[in-house]
Parts: C-alpha cells; structure tokens; sequence
C-alpha cells in the first residue's frame, strides 16, 4: 500500500469519507461536539497504530483525520467543562444556600418573635387579674410549671 498511490488514495477517500459525515451529524445535532472530537481522535489513534509501519501512508491519513494532536482535546474540553459546571454550580448552591439561610432565619425569628410576644401578652394578663395562670397556660400552649417560673423572674 506504500507503493500504490490507488490505494492510499481509496484510504483517504474512506477517511474523508468518516470525517464528513462526522462533522455533518455534529453540525445537525445528531452527535455533540464531545462524541465527534471523540470518534475522530479515536479514529486517528487506531490509523496511527495501523499504518505505524508506512510513513507516507500514516502522513496522509493523519492529515485527514486532524493530524497529529498531542493532547485529547475531547476529553480535555469535557474537562473543562466540569469544572467550569462545578464552579458556577457551587457559587449558585451557596447563593441559593444563603438565601434559603436567610429566609428560614426570618421566618424562625418571626415565629420566636410571636411566641414571646404571646407569652409576655398572657403574662401581662396573670399579672393584671384578668386571667388564671390555668387558663393563661393553655392558650400559650405551656405548662402551668413553666409559666409560674416565668412570672417569678
């Protein structure tokens, strides 16, 4: 095959062939950018292997399939894609984190804020003569035990 142009030309036809189609499925969507830099790097580490012992034949197929590329740029764009994914997604987690915090310590606090409120109110009540400490203790709801403490600070 060294020696025969014919042949190393059907080869090159049969890998331009793979190429285009290749880039015809990634433009339609078919594929994504990921699987068509994939096949194609796979495809040219298997021509390298195969046509390690014909220089010419190797140089032409190569050049087609995208030369000699010294990193697997697939898998080094995956790569980087994960961990921009993963920055924004923890700046975005924290954020929403932070604001759910935010949120759940309104809410809590305002709940707190109720409860004395409504305990200081009844206590007030005790205090006046307006209502039992019976009556005052099932309203909050309390203990009577826990509210006779309270009227005693």
């Amino acid at each position: 095959m060294e020696r025969d142009a014919k042949k190393r030309e059907h080869l090159k036809n049969i890998c331009a062939d793979i190429r285009f189609r290749l880039e015809q499925m990634a433009r339609k969507g078919t594929i994504t950018e990921y699987i068509y830099r994939t096949i194609l790097d796979l495809g040219r580490k298997v021509a390298e292997n195969l046509c390690a012992n014909y220089g010419t034949v190797k140089k032409e197929v190569l050049d087609i399939m995208g030369g000699k590329i010294l990193e697997y740029e697939a898998k080094t764009i995956l790569n980087e894609g994960k961990q921009q994914g993963w920055i924004l997604g923890r700046k975005s987690g924290l954020a929403e984190g932070h604001n759910s915090g935010l949120a759940e310590g309104h809410r809590s606090g305002l709940a707190e804020g109720r409860t004395e409120g409504r305990t200081e109110t009844y206590l007030e009540l005790i205090r006046d003569g307006i209502l039992n400490i019976a009556d005052a203790a099932k309203r909050i709801p309390m203990e009577e035990g826990e509210l006779r403490k309270l009227l005693n600070k």
